[in-house]
């Protein structure tokens, strides 16, 4: 209206006793979002978490969840898979003993979204804690939630999680693989992006969380042929030295690499492991689709 007064299309108007129309304010209100937030100056001074899931197709554990770490700090971060949403305390509690024994610091403040599984539940009487809170709690953690309605409070756990599904869609998609592999494809994402830059912090995640640099000669194409050589006592001299398989992830905590052999037995995975032989059967998984670890030579095609 002031610009068509200006305009001389209307003509002069007193604007000083105008109130605030309440009507307009109701049908035209809009989120007012507030941009920037403090940093944390140190390792485990806040950490981001948040869930994702449900999957379509389930791991070969069956499960159909993920949860996510990620330290402000250094934007280094962890990864675990669930069952269901009220598993969350467990990984939760893993992270915590695992990473103050490491770094031999206290974790101050967990962000997470304002649901059951983290926040707990009202009731006649009041709130009821959850395990997931009560654990904070006990362990003397600030725990910060985020608003009703307004996930972008939990942004960094938000766009970890949205970095992670596209690489894993990549990876699957660029890949002749089942989908059923997926857990892989999401452990080998959170092992690249722990290693390679990021636009919130100065260093490389991997360099600020260990305080030296990571090493990238040993990383591979996801879902890549390969030769692998099982190590066999019993091998004889005419028999074939290697099987044909696909890598699909860096195993935790060896040195080595995960394949997949789909012709070698029933749904073989092979691990290599520098060390000594080990066979491992997963909780959960039956006879005929027991995965088989042992000690692997590779040759990448």
């Amino acid at each position: 209206m002031e610009r068509l007064v200006k305009n001389e299309i209307l003509p002069n108007l007193d604007f000083i006793d105008l109130n605030v129309c309440v009507d307009c304010i109701n049908d035209k209100q809009t989120k007012y979002t507030k941009k920037g937030a403090i940093r944390s100056s140190q390792l485990l001074e806040i950490i981001h978490i948040d869930i994702c899931g449900p999957f379509d197709v389930n791991s070969f554990n069956k499960e159909k969840y993920f949860i996510t770490f990620t330290d402000d700090f250094s934007c280094y971060g962890h990864v675990y898979l669930l069952h269901e949403k009220s598993q969350a305390v467990n990984p939760l509690e893993i992270y915590i003993n695992e990473v103050e024994r490491q770094l031999d610091r206290k974790v101050k403040v967990v962000r997470s979204d304002r649901y059951g599984k983290y926040y707990g539940r009202y009731h006649k009487s009041g709130q009821h804690l959850g395990l997931f809170a009560k654990f904070l709690e006990k362990r003397g953690i600030c725990a910060q939630y985020t608003m009703a309605g307004t996930p972008q409070q939990n942004g960094v756990s938000e766009r970890r999680n949205r970095t992670l599904m596209d690489m894993v869609r990549s990876m699957l998609s660029n890949s002749s693989l089942p989908v059923s592999l997926w857990m892989y494809a999401l452990k080998t994402a959170m092992y690249m992006l722990n290693r390679v830059p990021s636009k919130a912090v100065q260093k490389i995640p991997f360099e600020l969380w260990t305080r030296r640099k990571p090493n990238l000669r040993h990383l591979h194409v996801y879902g890549c042929q390969a030769e692998i050589r099982i190590y066999n006592p019993h091998e004889k001299k005419l028999d074939v030295r290697t099987i044909s398989g696909y890598f699909i992830g860096y195993p935790e905590k060896s040195k080595g690499c995960i394949f997949y052999c789909p012709t070698y037995s029933t749904r073989m995975l092979k691990l290599e492991m520098l060390g000594s032989l080990r066979m491992v059967k997963p909780v959960g998984v039956k006879l005929h689709e027991m995965w088989r670890l042992r000690k692997l030579e590779y040759k990448f095609l």
